[in-house]
């Protein structure tokens, strides 16, 4: 999905602008794959092992066995993301007005950005191990200007100029876990049970900043 749309106004001596834009993609289960590598820790002891159907994407031992009738014990079936979604939205206002020899403008601009993941990390096809990953982040900035625009403010000498301020914040929440899924054995290397979330981190920073400034322009002619 992704739109855009823009609108403006003139009401007065104002003129308005404003845009928004918005994109998003999701994805969901597609089934198994085979991955190339095989369960890591207590996925071995709790899958039934490398020829098992849940190791093969149901296709038992015949999907390890090479043209030459060698062996072949690399090829395992692994559960893709159960979801993928990800979200961009962006909005942007600017208002300006126009009085007598000066302009006043406002601008204003917000970024919102989603990243929500929940994948398989236990290299198989059983809900044994899944890991939900979260990245939200939120960004606002807000800019004042205020300008000379003909004769009547330029204090006596040929001098355009302009003042303004500027001041931004900006959030980030990043969230990952590690969650027990139904296929989950207890055993004596890894003692959890379906549910559980044996890890799970979150790191939350947030920033902001105000400025002025300004801008002259002398006229020599």
């Amino acid at each position: 999905l992704n739109g855009k749309a823009a609108v403006r106004w003139l009401p007065g001596n104002w003129t308005i602008d404003a845009a928004m834009q918005l994109s998003q993609t999701s994805g969901g289960n597609f089934g198994g794959l085979p991955t190339g590598v095989q369960p890591w820790g207590p996925a071995v002891f709790a899958n039934g092992g490398q020829f098992s159907d849940l190791s093969t994407c149901g296709l038992g031992k015949s999907i390890l066995i090479n043209a030459d009738g060698s062996g072949n014990d690399h090829y395992i079936c692994q559960k893709t993301p159960a979801y993928n979604n990800v979200s961009d939205l962006l909005s942007h206002v600017t208002a300006k007005y126009a009085g007598d020899g000066y302009t006043f403008t406002s601008i204003s601009s917000n970024i919102r950005s989603t990243y929500h993941q929940l994948t398989s990390i236990d290299n198989s096809a059983a809900e044994i191990f899944d890991r939900r990953n979260s990245y939200d982040s939120t960004t606002w900035t807000q800019e004042f200007r205020l300008a000379s625009s003909d004769d009547r403010y330029k204090v006596g000498v040929p001098v355009d100029w302009m003042v303004g301020l500027y001041g931004y914040d900006n959030g980030k929440h990043l969230r990952n876990d590690i969650i027990g899924g139904p296929g989950l054995v207890p055993n004596l290397n890894f003692l959890a049970l379906p549910g559980d979330e044996p890890n799970a981190n979150s790191v939350v920073n947030r920033w902001h900043g105000l400025a002025g400034f300004f801008d002259t322009t002398w006229h020599f002619t």
